[in-house]
């Protein structure tokens, strides 16, 4: 049993190797700090489905402990203080949603900074405003930004 598990394991790697070498577009979540982007994304056909949807594997709130082990600056605050997204892939119109708040849809250099590492080309790109991904006004301090949620 378990040589089948490390089996499935290698095919599933080998196949996310070749996603990306060949450049096929990713699905997941991000945040923006500090004007670096820190992604965790996986190519849309290793995705989970979900409806005609193809979305990443893990969510903001599951994955922040990691991003604070890596970006040290980020451990005294929570996932959803820093400007935060996801893209999804649609099986419907086969392109990628990226979802985030008004002011990030607004801002072409971060915009391009998602498309590049998440493999996407802008034609098959649509940027969508999200309000659950935005902080409401008193919230906002010079400290923290956007609130990027995901609706997935």
């Amino acid at each position: 049993m378990s040589h089948e598990i490390i089996e499935h394991i290698k095919q599933r790697q080998e196949r996310i190797k070749a996603a990306r070498l060949a450049g096929t577009g990713e699905v997941g979540i991000f945040w923006i700090f500090d004007g670096m982007l820190i992604p965790e994304s996986i190519p849309h056909t290793e995705g989970e489905e979900y409806g005609e949807f193809v979305n990443g594997k893990t969510s903001h709130y599951d994955f922040w402990r990691s991003v604070q082990r890596l970006v040290p600056k980020l451990r005294d605050y929570e996932y959803e203080q820093i400007p935060r997204g996801r893209v999804i892939y649609s099986r419907r119109d086969g392109k990628f949603h990226i979802y985030g708040s008004e002011q990030f849809v607004k801002n072409e250099a971060e915009k391009q900074m998602v498309l590049k590492a998440f493999s996407i080309a802008a034609s098959e790109a649509v940027f969508r405003f999200d309000e659950h991904y935005s902080m409401a006004a008193e919230d906002l301090s010079e400290d923290s930004c956007d609130d990027f949620g995901g609706s997935f």
